[in-house]
């Protein structure tokens, strides 16, 4: 049982009468990118392409983005997308290119890693360890 403290008020309540979850294979490898946008490059009008574009891209690729505070501007915000493919970068950069060519990504922008280094920011951010 839930109530107000999950999403809601005094006035919200529920009961899960069931839970259902879909396991998926992941693959060894993965490509993760993170691109920032600042509201003058015109994110605002990514985010209006981002929200038709999103939910037709193919279920191995998830996009999302978030409004912040750019750290080293004061007063000044921007988007950051993030996404995780299911997949290798050779196959996710012609997609995003054909897809959601105004994000304008290239090659660097793009990490293969394993699943669980993109879980951790920190690691993500600075890419897989190598020996």
């Amino acid at each position: 049982m839930f109530s107000g403290p999950i999403r809601g008020s005094g006035t919200s309540f529920g009961v899960i009468l069931s839970w259902n979850l879909k396991l998926v294979s992941i693959p060894e490898v993965v490509t993760f990118f993170k691109v920032d946008r600042a509201l003058e490059e015109g994110a605002v009008d990514l985010v209006h392409i981002w929200q038709e574009v999103a939910n037709r891209l193919p279920e191995d690729i998830f996009i999302r983005l978030k409004l912040q505070h750019w750290r080293e501007h004061d007063n000044k915000f921007m988007v950051r997308f993030v996404a995780m493919y299911l997949g290798k970068i050779d196959t996710l950069l012609p997609m995003m290119d054909q897809r959601f060519p105004e994000l304008s990504l290239k090659q660097k922008d793009y990490i293969e890693t394993s699943w669980v280094e993109t879980t951790y920011p920190s690691l993500a951010r600075h890419g897989p360890k190598t020996d």
